[in-house]
């Protein structure tokens, strides 16, 4: 099912836009995560979308901590 999920949706979802990408960005990690020790196709995909994910700027209030702190980086 990770296979068939990555291979047909992941060009879908680096067609969308970074602000739809931004609202699902929780998910979105998710599923890279879970595919990535298994896809065999489309890395350059995966690649891109770590990319998007790491250079948005997130909410303030996104509930991100960081030290115990809130953070707008998802890498800190």
């Amino acid at each position: 099912m990770l296979q068939r999920s990555w291979c047909y949706a992941a060009p879908l979802v680096q067609r969308m836009p970074d602000t739809v990408i931004q609202e699902i960005a929780h998910g979105v990690t998710r599923w890279i995560e879970t595919v990535s020790g298994t896809i065999n196709r489309h890395e350059d995909i995966l690649l891109d979308l770590c990319r998007r994910v790491l250079e948005m700027s997130l909410e303030a209030g996104t509930g991100m901590t960081h030290n115990g702190g809130a953070t707008d980086q998802p890498v800190a």
